[in-house]
């Protein structure tokens, strides 16, 4: 047995002066199934509340960006890019890493020249962390560090936020400039 499948009349108005309005019919839907469903109307579902299909993640999406490597760079490492599109340890020693802290390294270490896969956004965990309280803000450090106070630099910038004491949520914040 085929599924139902809804449909509205929607009336528009596509002209100034336009004396009758124009119809058309289009699909409705109260469960997601990704792109097929683009354009459809949204309708609650039977407990009355929208499905969660129909909602962006929260927290689940990652960004990961692959760049390459100026320099040793470690796994882990917060990392910027610099006018030559290359990727360099941040530090907030150098004022125009406020602009170009992009995330942090998950490949393992890499040498100048290689590919690195760079976290820019989302749920990260390292078995090597050991942050100690969960809700604290995490900063860019020196030299691709990050470090729980804002150290002493030109400008700090948030990273994120400590979860556990081996997860965090990258989220790069604004920067402050400093000096």
């Amino acid at each position: 047995m085929a599924l139902p499948k809804w449909s509205v009349i929607l009336n528009r108005m596509d002209a100034i002066g336009q004396k009758f309005w124009t119809e058309w019919r289009n699909e409705v839907t109260d469960v997601s199934t990704g792109a097929a469903d683009a354009g459809a109307v949204v309708m609650l579902g039977p407990n009355g509340k929208i499905d969660p299909s129909m909602l962006p993640a929260s927290g689940s999406d990652i960004v990961i960006t692959t760049l390459t490597a100026n320099q040793t760079i470690g796994a882990y490492q917060v990392v910027a890019v610099h006018a030559d599109g290359l990727a360099y340890l941040a530090t907030l020693t150098n004022v125009a890493d406020a602009s170009q802290t992009i995330g942090i390294a998950i490949s393992s270490a890499v040498n100048p020249g290689d590919t690195l896969q760079v976290q820019q956004v989302g749920f990260l965990s390292n078995l090597g962390w050991n942050w100690l309280t969960p809700g604290v803000t995490l900063f860019l450090g020196i030299n691709g560090t990050l470090v729980t106070n804002p150290s002493t630099g030109v400008f700090e910038i948030p990273m994120g936020t400590v979860i556990s004491n081996t997860k965090i949520e990258l989220q790069i914040g604004l920067p402050i400039i400093l000096a």
